[in-house]
Protein backbone atom coordinates (compact mmCIF):
# COMPACT_ATOMS: atom_id res chain seq x y z
CA UNK A 1 0.00 0.00 0.00
CA UNK A 2 2.63 2.40 0.84
CA UNK A 3 4.49 1.30 -2.39
CA UNK A 4 1.39 2.14 -4.63
CA UNK A 5 0.82 5.59 -2.54
CA UNK A 6 4.29 6.53 -3.17
CA UNK A 7 4.37 5.94 -6.01
CA UNK A 8 1.25 7.68 -7.76
CA UNK A 9 2.36 11.03 -9.72
CA UNK A 10 1.02 14.28 -7.97
CA UNK A 11 0.19 17.84 -9.13
CA UNK A 12 2.63 19.95 -7.25
CA UNK A 13 2.06 23.38 -6.17
CA UNK A 14 3.68 25.10 -8.99
CA UNK A 15 1.74 23.16 -11.38
CA UNK A 16 -1.07 24.09 -9.64
CA UNK A 17 -0.56 27.78 -9.71
CA UNK A 18 0.62 27.61 -13.42
CA UNK A 19 -3.01 26.89 -14.54
CA UNK A 20 -3.98 30.81 -14.78
CA UNK A 21 -6.72 33.01 -13.05
CA UNK A 22 -10.16 31.89 -13.28
CA UNK A 23 -12.48 34.62 -15.33
CA UNK A 24 -15.07 36.47 -12.71
CA UNK A 25 -18.48 35.17 -12.13
CA UNK A 26 -20.96 37.41 -14.01
CA UNK A 27 -24.78 37.46 -14.44
CA UNK A 28 -26.36 36.06 -17.58
CA UNK A 29 -29.57 38.36 -18.11
CA UNK A 30 -29.08 41.95 -18.85
CA UNK A 31 -31.95 44.99 -19.15
CA UNK A 32 -31.48 48.68 -20.52
CA UNK A 33 -33.27 51.63 -20.10
CA UNK A 34 -32.40 55.11 -22.40
CA UNK A 35 -32.51 57.89 -20.09
CA UNK A 36 -31.19 60.70 -22.64
CA UNK A 37 -30.61 60.58 -26.40
CA UNK A 38 -30.34 62.93 -29.37
CA UNK A 39 -32.26 61.69 -32.58
CA UNK A 40 -31.22 62.14 -36.69
CA UNK A 41 -34.52 60.30 -38.75
CA UNK A 42 -33.65 58.99 -42.01
CA UNK A 43 -37.05 60.25 -43.63
CA UNK A 44 -37.21 62.61 -46.94
CA UNK A 45 -39.08 65.76 -47.67
CA UNK A 46 -42.24 64.60 -49.20
CA UNK A 47 -44.61 66.49 -51.55
CA UNK A 48 -48.22 64.51 -52.04
CA UNK A 49 -51.19 66.35 -54.65
CA UNK A 50 -54.54 65.89 -55.09
CA UNK A 51 -56.82 66.43 -58.67
CA UNK A 52 -60.31 67.57 -58.57
CA UNK A 53 -62.60 68.81 -61.45
CA UNK A 54 -63.96 72.43 -61.01
CA UNK A 55 -65.82 74.25 -62.98
CA UNK A 56 -64.72 72.18 -66.30
CA UNK A 57 -61.14 72.62 -65.03
CA UNK A 58 -58.42 71.04 -63.31
CA UNK A 59 -58.16 71.76 -59.57
CA UNK A 60 -54.67 71.37 -57.55
CA UNK A 61 -53.98 70.88 -53.91
CA UNK A 62 -50.45 69.88 -52.38
CA UNK A 63 -49.31 68.95 -49.16
CA UNK A 64 -45.47 69.20 -48.67
CA UNK A 65 -43.85 67.90 -45.76
CA UNK A 66 -40.60 68.80 -44.48
CA UNK A 67 -37.48 66.63 -44.05
CA UNK A 68 -37.66 65.82 -40.24
CA UNK A 69 -35.79 67.18 -38.11
CA UNK A 70 -33.19 66.58 -35.53
CA UNK A 71 -34.55 65.79 -32.70
CA UNK A 72 -33.53 66.25 -28.76
CA UNK A 73 -36.72 64.72 -27.76
CA UNK A 74 -36.23 61.57 -25.28
CA UNK A 75 -35.90 58.77 -27.75
CA UNK A 76 -37.81 55.87 -25.83
CA UNK A 77 -35.93 52.45 -26.09
CA UNK A 78 -35.65 49.64 -23.69
CA UNK A 79 -35.28 46.55 -23.23
CA UNK A 80 -32.95 42.73 -22.33
CA UNK A 81 -31.73 40.08 -22.63
CA UNK A 82 -29.92 36.94 -21.97
CA UNK A 83 -26.07 35.96 -22.51
CA UNK A 84 -25.86 32.18 -23.68
CA UNK A 85 -21.79 32.29 -22.95
CA UNK A 86 -19.53 34.75 -21.67
CA UNK A 87 -19.20 37.13 -25.06
CA UNK A 88 -22.39 36.53 -27.26
CA UNK A 89 -26.26 36.30 -26.48
CA UNK A 90 -29.64 37.31 -27.66
CA UNK A 91 -31.82 40.35 -27.01
CA UNK A 92 -35.46 42.17 -27.51
CA UNK A 93 -35.64 45.76 -27.10
CA UNK A 94 -39.12 48.23 -27.82
CA UNK A 95 -38.01 51.79 -29.87
CA UNK A 96 -40.05 54.73 -29.98
CA UNK A 97 -39.83 58.13 -31.48
CA UNK A 98 -42.21 61.10 -32.22
CA UNK A 99 -41.72 64.07 -34.37
CA UNK A 100 -44.58 67.15 -35.48
CA UNK A 101 -44.05 69.41 -37.95
CA UNK A 102 -45.62 72.29 -39.90
CA UNK A 103 -47.17 71.32 -43.26
CA UNK A 104 -46.98 73.59 -46.40
CA UNK A 105 -50.06 74.15 -48.36
CA UNK A 106 -51.01 75.38 -51.99
CA UNK A 107 -54.30 75.57 -54.09
CA UNK A 108 -55.36 76.31 -56.95
CA UNK A 109 -58.37 76.71 -58.59
CA UNK A 110 -60.17 77.56 -61.47
CA UNK A 111 -62.21 80.62 -62.28
CA UNK A 112 -66.25 79.60 -62.20
CA UNK A 113 -66.76 81.86 -65.15
CA UNK A 114 -63.64 82.48 -67.41
CA UNK A 115 -61.73 79.67 -68.69
CA UNK A 116 -57.58 79.10 -68.15
CA UNK A 117 -57.80 81.92 -64.81
CA UNK A 118 -56.90 80.02 -62.15
CA UNK A 119 -56.65 81.66 -58.80
CA UNK A 120 -53.65 80.20 -56.24
CA UNK A 121 -53.15 80.24 -52.68
CA UNK A 122 -50.55 79.19 -50.07
CA UNK A 123 -50.62 78.52 -46.62
CA UNK A 124 -49.94 76.56 -43.78
CA UNK A 125 -51.56 73.82 -41.10
CA UNK A 126 -50.93 75.94 -38.88
CA UNK A 127 -51.19 73.71 -36.01
CA UNK A 128 -48.30 70.76 -36.26
CA UNK A 129 -49.73 67.42 -37.40
CA UNK A 130 -48.01 64.40 -35.52
CA UNK A 131 -46.45 61.13 -36.78
CA UNK A 132 -45.02 58.17 -34.59
CA UNK A 133 -42.35 55.69 -35.53
CA UNK A 134 -42.17 52.43 -33.36
CA UNK A 135 -40.39 49.16 -33.63
CA UNK A 136 -39.52 46.25 -31.80
CA UNK A 137 -35.28 44.72 -32.68
CA UNK A 138 -34.44 41.37 -32.21
CA UNK A 139 -30.53 41.72 -31.59
CA UNK A 140 -27.21 39.30 -31.72
CA UNK A 141 -25.13 40.70 -28.69
CA UNK A 142 -21.11 40.28 -29.35
CA UNK A 143 -19.54 41.61 -25.92
CA UNK A 144 -15.90 41.28 -26.44
CA UNK A 145 -15.06 42.98 -23.31
CA UNK A 146 -17.03 41.90 -20.35
CA UNK A 147 -15.13 42.49 -16.71
CA UNK A 148 -17.26 43.43 -13.26
CA UNK A 149 -16.63 46.98 -14.28
CA UNK A 150 -16.84 47.51 -18.11
CA UNK A 151 -18.58 46.42 -21.20
CA UNK A 152 -17.78 46.85 -24.73
CA UNK A 153 -21.26 45.48 -26.10
CA UNK A 154 -21.98 45.41 -30.28
CA UNK A 155 -25.51 44.68 -31.50
CA UNK A 156 -27.31 43.54 -35.21
CA UNK A 157 -30.14 42.01 -36.38
CA UNK A 158 -33.84 42.59 -38.17
CA UNK A 159 -36.40 44.92 -36.84
CA UNK A 160 -39.88 45.23 -37.50
CA UNK A 161 -41.21 48.90 -38.02
CA UNK A 162 -44.67 50.59 -37.57
CA UNK A 163 -45.33 54.17 -38.39
CA UNK A 164 -48.25 55.82 -37.46
CA UNK A 165 -50.08 59.31 -37.52
CA UNK A 166 -52.27 62.57 -39.21
CA UNK A 167 -51.32 63.44 -42.57
CA UNK A 168 -53.40 66.30 -44.67
CA UNK A 169 -56.71 64.56 -46.04
CA UNK A 170 -58.54 67.84 -47.53
CA UNK A 171 -57.22 70.88 -47.86
CA UNK A 172 -60.12 74.06 -46.85
CA UNK A 173 -60.49 77.10 -49.13
CA UNK A 174 -62.68 79.94 -49.62
CA UNK A 175 -63.01 81.24 -52.97
CA UNK A 176 -64.49 84.86 -54.53
CA UNK A 177 -64.87 85.66 -57.78
CA UNK A 178 -67.16 87.67 -60.43
CA UNK A 179 -69.44 87.20 -63.69
CA UNK A 180 -68.16 90.48 -65.72
CA UNK A 181 -64.30 90.29 -64.89
CA UNK A 182 -61.81 87.77 -64.25
CA UNK A 183 -61.45 88.72 -60.78
CA UNK A 184 -61.01 85.22 -58.88
CA UNK A 185 -59.47 84.79 -55.47
CA UNK A 186 -58.78 82.07 -53.35
CA UNK A 187 -57.96 81.91 -49.82
CA UNK A 188 -57.06 78.40 -47.91
CA UNK A 189 -58.95 78.17 -44.50
CA UNK A 190 -57.63 75.13 -42.93
CA UNK A 191 -56.96 71.73 -43.59
CA UNK A 192 -58.93 68.35 -42.53
CA UNK A 193 -56.78 65.28 -41.67
CA UNK A 194 -56.99 61.43 -41.37
CA UNK A 195 -54.93 58.36 -39.91
CA UNK A 196 -52.15 56.68 -41.52
CA UNK A 197 -50.54 53.46 -40.43
CA UNK A 198 -48.28 50.70 -42.16
CA UNK A 199 -45.58 48.42 -41.17
CA UNK A 200 -42.07 46.71 -42.44
CA UNK A 201 -39.00 44.97 -41.57
CA UNK A 202 -35.57 46.11 -41.72
CA UNK A 203 -32.92 46.47 -39.18
CA UNK A 204 -30.82 47.94 -36.48
CA UNK A 205 -27.02 47.85 -35.77
CA UNK A 206 -24.83 49.78 -32.94
CA UNK A 207 -22.73 49.72 -30.09
CA UNK A 208 -22.46 50.40 -26.66
CA UNK A 209 -20.05 51.27 -23.90
CA UNK A 210 -21.07 50.13 -20.32
CA UNK A 211 -19.07 51.14 -16.69
CA UNK A 212 -20.57 49.16 -13.48
CA UNK A 213 -20.25 51.56 -10.84
CA UNK A 214 -22.60 48.72 -8.86
CA UNK A 215 -21.93 45.09 -9.25
CA UNK A 216 -25.82 44.90 -10.49
CA UNK A 217 -26.16 48.66 -12.04
CA UNK A 218 -23.83 50.17 -14.72
CA UNK A 219 -23.88 53.95 -16.83
CA UNK A 220 -24.12 53.48 -20.51
CA UNK A 221 -23.86 55.33 -23.72
CA UNK A 222 -23.54 53.94 -27.51
CA UNK A 223 -25.05 54.83 -31.08
CA UNK A 224 -28.07 52.85 -32.72
CA UNK A 225 -28.86 53.02 -36.47
CA UNK A 226 -31.79 51.20 -37.83
CA UNK A 227 -34.01 52.05 -40.80
CA UNK A 228 -36.78 50.38 -43.08
CA UNK A 229 -39.45 51.25 -45.75
CA UNK A 230 -42.77 51.51 -45.02
CA UNK A 231 -45.77 51.04 -47.26
CA UNK A 232 -48.96 53.16 -46.20
CA UNK A 233 -51.81 51.62 -48.59
CA UNK A 234 -53.68 54.96 -48.46
CA UNK A 235 -52.47 58.03 -48.17
CA UNK A 236 -55.33 61.12 -47.32
CA UNK A 237 -54.68 63.91 -50.02
CA UNK A 238 -53.40 61.86 -53.46
CA UNK A 239 -55.11 58.75 -52.34
CA UNK A 240 -52.74 56.00 -53.44
CA UNK A 241 -50.03 53.93 -52.01
CA UNK A 242 -46.78 55.70 -50.75
CA UNK A 243 -43.56 54.95 -49.36
CA UNK A 244 -42.25 56.23 -45.92
CA UNK A 245 -38.51 56.25 -44.79
CA UNK A 246 -38.65 55.59 -41.16
CA UNK A 247 -35.05 54.81 -38.46
CA UNK A 248 -32.19 56.89 -38.22
CA UNK A 249 -29.77 57.50 -36.18
CA UNK A 250 -29.53 57.41 -31.98
CA UNK A 251 -26.73 58.39 -29.51
CA UNK A 252 -28.10 57.87 -26.11
CA UNK A 253 -27.11 57.45 -22.70
CA UNK A 254 -28.67 55.30 -20.17
CA UNK A 255 -28.84 52.83 -17.39
CA UNK A 256 -27.70 48.97 -17.97
CA UNK A 257 -29.13 46.18 -15.26
CA UNK A 258 -27.41 42.36 -14.85
CA UNK A 259 -29.05 40.16 -12.34
CA UNK A 260 -29.71 36.67 -12.73
CA UNK A 261 -27.78 32.74 -12.91
CA UNK A 262 -24.21 33.36 -13.30
CA UNK A 263 -21.90 32.36 -15.61
CA UNK A 264 -20.03 29.33 -14.65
Amino acid sequence: VLAVAFGVPRISTAQTQATGPTLPQLPRIYMDVNLFGYANPVGEAKTFENYALKFGEVATFKASYPEPSHSGVYPLHFGGGYMFHRYYGVGASYSRLSRSSTVDLSASVPDPNFYNAFATSTGTTGADISRHESAIHISLAVVPLRTPRMELRFIVGPSYYTLSGDMVKTVEYGQTSSSVSPQNAVTINGVSTSGITGSAWGYHLGGDFTYFFHRAIGLAGGLRYGNATVKVNTEPLSNLPQEFLVGGTTVFLGLRFRFGPNHE
